[in-house]
């Protein structure tokens, strides 16, 4: 575990989130843009590349845990400021409603409303604790990489950085330092890092200073699916995790998920054997005219294949295999940006609930006397529970999900899509029938 300290010259920070509200505490992806950036200015070619390797580890690492001061505020309002671009298009029309003229107007078109609130500090240290094993060499690189560090937040706020072996975390901070704790099942305003975090700053590093002409006159990739939304309260979240996630980038339609999840089991089954990947669908109980519940894939679950609880070092160790993994897939280049979906948070899955619905195609034997046989088998094996009542139908529920490719299973099952009622209320995540590791058969409990 290390601990990086932020020294702050003024006791304030001006750090604003993209609805213009202070960013407290500070968002834990600012911490690794300053330390990515500070890593590009070393300039010894081995001490440079151990940073960036360090910091790509520690993208896969759990949020951290911040020691933070007392915040009160500011509420400053806003100025205007000159614009620093010109339009694409500049015909007279578009340039006489852009152009400045408070000469003989006193008008503001040339100029852009820029937020400028912060809060003020009791004192002028931040602590991020991450869990992340580092060795002599990483830890000297990742501070070199923060002696380059020239300001935190803003450049209105100076500061200086580094980067130890972790502090003593069973000793709270005494006042007016409070504890800020991350909850990753609640996703909140706070952009926390995920394994493609170091990628989109990279990316739109070049698009914002690349010499390329081709990438640098791009728009800057908006956060969506780079950065992971998480909570962060003063309250110690609870220890058991419901299970491991990973977003990704773009969603998956529907029908493209098989082959996807198949190549993404195949790799955990080699390194965890018990763990079983699962896709994360955004999916409705009942066909609405919402685009949004299309089925779409914007994510992937891990869970244990015998449903047993695990510790919190097992799903740490899964969760960042998992993470690694799905950096590695094929990106959909229809796809669309993820974005905050609920679909994305573990206690959409869990329940505990009596009902449940497919999400993903239900791959059983094609009478539904043989199906209920089957369901009621495995749902009193595994969850002890009784099936009271089952609806099945072969036409997709979602009429926008389709029907999925077999693919290379030539077992002649069919694809139904089922409601089912328990005996009781029972927890997930909940994967029934045949080729659960092609995405078939996840179920959803109902709202």
């Amino acid at each position: 575990m290390i601990t990086i300290h932020v020294t702050l010259y003024r006791n304030g920070f001006h750090g604003l989130r993209d609805t213009g509200e202070p960013d407290w505490p500070p968002s834990p992806r600012r911490i690794l843009g300053a330390l990515l950036a500070g890593a590009h200015a070393v300039a010894d070619d081995s001490t440079r590349d151990r940073a960036l390797d360090a910091l790509q580890r520690l993208a896969a690492a759990p949020p951290p845990i911040i020691d933070a001061p007392t915040a009160i505020p500011l509420g400053l309002p806003g100025t205007y400021a000159p614009k620093t671009w010109l339009p694409d298009d500049k015909s007279p029309r578009i340039i006489d409603n852009f152009l400045d003229l408070s000469l003989i107007g006193l008008n503001t078109k040339s100029r852009v409303l820029k937020p400028q609130d912060g809060v003020a500090l009791s004192g002028g240290t931040i602590m991020f604790h991450i869990d992340l094993d580092c060795g002599d060499a990483e830890l000297a690189a990742l501070e070199a990489a923060a002696r380059h560090v020239p300001y935190f937040g803003t450049s209105k706020d100076p500061a200086d950085l580094s980067v130890t072996d972790a502090d003593n975390l069973d000793a709270p901070p005494k006042p007016p330092v409070a504890r800020w704790y991350p909850d990753a099942r609640m996703p909140g305003p706070t952009h926390g890092w995920q394994s493609n975090t170091v990628k989109w700053f990279e990316d739109n590093f070049q698009r914002a200073f690349g010499r390329n002409p081709a990438i640098a006159g791009l728009p800057p990739i908006p956060p969506a699916g780079f950065v992971r939304p998480l909570s962060y309260g003063r309250d110690v979240p609870a220890v058991r995790a419901e299970f491991p996630t990973a977003q990704l980038a773009r969603s998956v339609p529907n029908h493209r998920i098989p082959p996807l999840i198949l190549q993404l089991n195949t790799a955990i089954a080699k390194a965890v054997p018990d763990w079983r990947a699962f896709p994360l669908t955004v999916s409705h109980e009942q066909d609405k005219p919402s685009a949004n519940g299309d089925g779409r894939c914007v994510g992937f679950g891990l869970m244990l294949l015998d449903g047993s609880d695990s510790s919190v070092e097992e799903q740490t160790r899964a969760g960042e295999l998992l993470a690694r993994y799905v950096a590695q897939l094929p990106e959909q280049p229809h796809g669309l940006v993820v974005g905050r979906s609920g679909a994305l948070n573990p206690t959409t899955w869990t329940g505990p609930a009596e009902t449940w619905y497919s999400t993903t195609p239900l791959r059983a034997f094609p009478d539904k006397r043989v199906v209920h046989y089957e369901l009621a088998k495995q749902l009193k094996e595994r969850y002890g529970v009784e099936l009271r009542d089952l609806a099945l139908q072969l036409t997709p529920r979602i009429q926008r999900s389709g029907r999925w490719s077999n693919g290379d299973l030539a077992d002649g099952l069919a694809q139904w899509w089922a409601t089912l009622t328990v005996s009781e209320q029972i927890e997930g995540p909940l994967l029934l029938g045949a080729a659960t590791d092609h995405g078939f058969g996840t179920f959803r409990p109902r709202s």
